[in-house]
């Protein structure tokens, strides 16, 4: 008779990428979980740093250790991917290479997996400081309260739970039925297998006693900026917009989840904008992506945004990165000068133009009023007609009507003062 096989319980990947100073602690604390029934796939990305020399000594202690060797470098993204195809465990968890857990980390999420039937349970993450002290400038318990507030609203969970991929596990036949992967890239492609996963399960469990040690590790990926950044941002985007168009339905939670990911492309676009070496990435990303929104009516579907995202994400804090975007194309300008006025007319249905400070931001109007009097000095035919289009919006009495003309003549007003001045 043949014996009956155990898989474990949890299947731990963990990618290994030139981590030689913090390899040892990661192990560590993974072979120190209280709960046994575990296994360790680390995925070999040819770091070539003597990482791996550390994961096959203790591979010989500890036989719950399995190595996935890549033929070359191929990011955190795909090895994943590799690694999710050989784990055999009832849930995934993916712990960096960089980061620790507590030693009851895994028990007590698969403990609560069980007992509540959940596909997906998240815990807390610990930020520690590049000394390995618990960093004073994070606290993640607002992101568990939002978590928990948004399950208690009946929120999809993709809205709700869109970051920290690493400090949950997930069930493996989930991630399978659903043919949740990573986006084979360097950044952002965490955010790609969130939304897929988030998008097909049933049941979401918080579980805010265990504890995964986010290292912030100023050297790493996420903490650089490059010309590889600006199109990994691009790539996650592009991916989400595609899953998102294909198969859900853009309400405000949607639209919610997808603006934040817009203000953070762009806002790195207009850093490599200023950035030696960056500029030919940034201008082609640009447009790019203005392509990609023009064609996806992705103006219609920032309408369903809340009032506080369609403000802050899109409208108002990008308005201000106008005079560092560098390019003047018709579709760039013509495409703000729309993302104004549909902010304007959302204040005015809403009653809101009282906040219209809050809305745009000092900075923000005197800035993109800058840049339309540089366009004009630049091409003065062309420079003119986009400036009299942008100004003609901003002193629309039609805009404004339905809240009176002394909230117009107020706003009109300091609009003028900021135009008088010099650029």
């Amino acid at each position: 008779m043949e014996k009956k096989k155990n898989y474990p319980n949890v299947s731990v990947i963990i990618p290994v990428y030139k981590s030689g100073a913090t390899i040892k602690k990661c192990i560590d604390s993974l072979l120190s979980q209280t709960l046994k029934e575990v296994e360790f796939i680390f995925i070999d990305d040819r770091g070539n740093d003597g990482s791996m020399d550390v994961v096959y000594e203790a591979s010989k202690i500890d036989t719950r250790i399995k190595v996935v060797t890549n033929d070359v470098n191929i990011g955190p993204g795909a090895s994943r991917n590799k690694g999710i195809e050989k784990a055999q465990g009832r849930y995934l968890s993916f712990v960096d290479s960089d980061d620790t857990i507590a030693e009851d980390f895994l028990a007590l999420l698969y403990e609560k997996a069980i007992k509540n039937d959940a596909d997906v349970v998240c815990g807390k993450t610990i930020y520690l400081d590049g000394n390995g002290k618990v960093s004073a400038s994070y606290d993640d318990q607002w992101r568990l309260d939002y978590i928990k507030d948004g399950l208690r609203d009946g929120k999809p969970f993709y809205a709700i739970f869109n970051s920290h991929h690493f400090s949950a596990i997930y069930s493996r036949t989930l991630v399978e039925n659903s043919n949740s992967r990573y986006g084979e890239w360097s950044m952002g492609e965490d955010l790609v297998f969130l939304i897929k996963v988030l998008d097909k399960a049933k049941k979401l469990e918080v579980e805010e006693g265990a504890f995964y040690y986010y290292f912030q590790n100023e050297s790493s990926l996420c903490h650089s900026f490059s010309e590889k950044t600006i199109w990994n941002d691009f790539y996650s985007f592009r991916e989400l917009l595609e899953y998102m168009n294909e198969n859900m339905r853009f309400d405000k939670n949607g639209a919610d989840f997808l603006c934040p990911r817009i203000h953070n492309l762009l806002r790195n676009i207009a850093l490599g904008n200023v950035t030696d070496g960056l500029k030919s990435a940034s201008k082609e990303v640009l447009n790019i992506l203005v392509s990609v929104i023009r064609t996806s009516h992705i103006m219609e579907i920032v309408d369903y945004c809340s009032m506080e995202v369609k403000t802050l994400a899109l409208y108002g804090y990008n308005l201000i990165y106008l005079p560092i975007y560098g390019l003047e194309e018709d579709t760039t300008i013509l495409l703000y000068i729309d993302a104004v006025k549909r902010a304007m007319e959302f204040a005015r249905d809403n009653k809101k133009c009282e906040d219209i400070y809050g809305y745009f931001g000092m900075n923000s109007i005197r800035e993109t009023i800058k840049y339309f009097k540089t366009i004009q000095k630049k091409d003065s035919i062309r420079g003119k007609e986009y400036a009299y289009k942008f100004y003609k919006l901003l002193w629309s009495p039609r805009v404004w009507m339905k809240n009176g003309l002394n909230i117009q003549s107020r706003f009109i007003h300091y609009c003028y003062m900021i135009s008088k001045e010099d650029v």
